[in-house]
């Protein structure tokens, strides 16, 4: 949570939550980053080895996306241009088929 000029921000994903006199708006993360630099934006540019204002403004102007969900994900990261390459592999064995070489080839190949 950050206050700045008695707005509660919550930061969440890709949609940055503010509350007023018990109003709530919401505002998308590239419009957040034409105002100011958020947290999680700061830590996804750290783990990418790249400013926190490079990452803001690529947000900001549609060239990178932070899909971020602190349940599933417990670093934020960054996909776009300019940034590093990302593989994402789907493994995994049923009661049907279970051949631990063939999930493991799979993910092998993806890399």
């Amino acid at each position: 949570m950050v206050i700045i000029n008695n707005f509660t921000f919550l930061e969440n994903a890709n949609t940055i939550f503010y509350s007023v006199c018990h109003c709530l708006a919401r505002m998308t993360l590239m419009e957040y980053c034409g105002k100011r630099i958020p947290k999680i934006v700061s830590a996804a540019a750290k783990a990418e080895g790249t400013t926190p204002e490079w990452l803001a403004r690529q947000i900001k102007e549609g060239r990178a996306v932070l899909p971020f969900n602190p349940v599933h994900s417990p670093e934020p990261r960054a996909i776009g241009e300019g940034l590093r390459v990302k593989v994402n592999v789907n493994i995994g064995t049923s009661n049907d088929h279970a051949d631990l070489k063939e999930e493991l080839k799979k993910a092998k190949v993806a890399i």
